[in-house]
């Protein structure tokens, strides 16, 4: 269920983009939100060198496997560097129809970009920037911020608009309205680190569908970085998404971001 990638990328402040619209009160109560989570950039990564493996492209039939190799270096111009290992090795048959190969390029780009943005996360300004309406409604018991992509952006492609309900500035749950007018429902559960949340659960619903998300977290050189991501859905089906040969910190050098 893909749709989720969107929802946790929300709530691990990763969006990107252009010019938006907010009053200031649902500017503050965002950044309110943002303060409360923890984010590898803002406690100590200055680094990282890791391997990315989803199950899907691990463990299929006629693709497999294909992974990813992210670098990252903080500093005053960020750098980032995604490199996909695999389609090398794909079978003879597939390499010959180029389209096929361009169509698996671009999904496998589309999923492993979605999580290595995951793990280091933006700062307030950049993640607002794929919005164009932020608007918030308050309530004696929840808070409702209305969030609607601008034409053009990424998010569109997923959903119209989005309503993080919230308390005491955190997300309990996102309510999507999808682009083919169903409505699906995400419920947060969080680990508590130092003052700040990490995910730890999330439940989505959509019509009948139903999968589950857990997380699982490693810590090097102090910097807190997820391991393991666990998917099941109600049908059966279930993906694992893993972060292993994890390096923080040892100084990559710049060259590593050249073409």
């Amino acid at each position: 269920m893909q749709f989720t990638l969107t929802f946790l990328s929300i709530v691990l402040g990763v969006l990107s983009g252009g010019l938006f619209w907010a009053d200031e009160e649902s500017l503050k109560f965002l950044q309110e939100i943002d303060k409360r989570i923890y984010r590898p950039v803002d406690n100590g990564l200055k680094d990282l060198s890791i391997t990315i493996t989803h199950s899907l492209f691990k463990n299929h039939p006629t693709f497999g496997p294909i992974q990813a190799q992210f670098y990252f270096k903080a500093g005053e111009k960020k750098s980032q560097k995604l490199i996909l290992q695999g389609l090398e090795q794909l079978p003879e048959d597939i390499k010959k129809v180029s389209s096929q190969v361009v169509h698996l390029e671009n999904q496998a780009l589309q999923f492993f970009q979605s999580y290595s943005r995951e793990l280091i996360g933006k700062n307030f300004e950049e993640k607002l920037n794929d919005y164009e309406q932020i608007t918030l409604k308050r309530d004696v018991d929840y808070d409702r911020l209305l969030m609607v992509p601008k034409t053009g952006s990424s998010l569109k492609k997923y959903f119209l608009s989005q309503t993080l309900v919230c308390q005491n500035f955190r997300i309990l749950s996102i309510e999507t309205v999808n682009l083919n007018g169903t409505q699906t429902q995400s419920k947060f559960t969080y680990q508590e680190v130092n003052g700040k949340i990490l995910i730890d659960k999330v439940e989505s619903r959509v019509s009948s569908e139903q999968a589950s998300y857990r997380y699982e977290y490693q810590t090097l050189n102090e910097v807190i970085l997820i391991r393991k991501i666990l998917g099941k859905a109600t049908n059966g089906s279930s993906f694992e998404i893993e972060f292993t040969n994890t390096k923080v910190n040892e100084g990559l050098k710049d060259d590593i971001f050249e073409d």
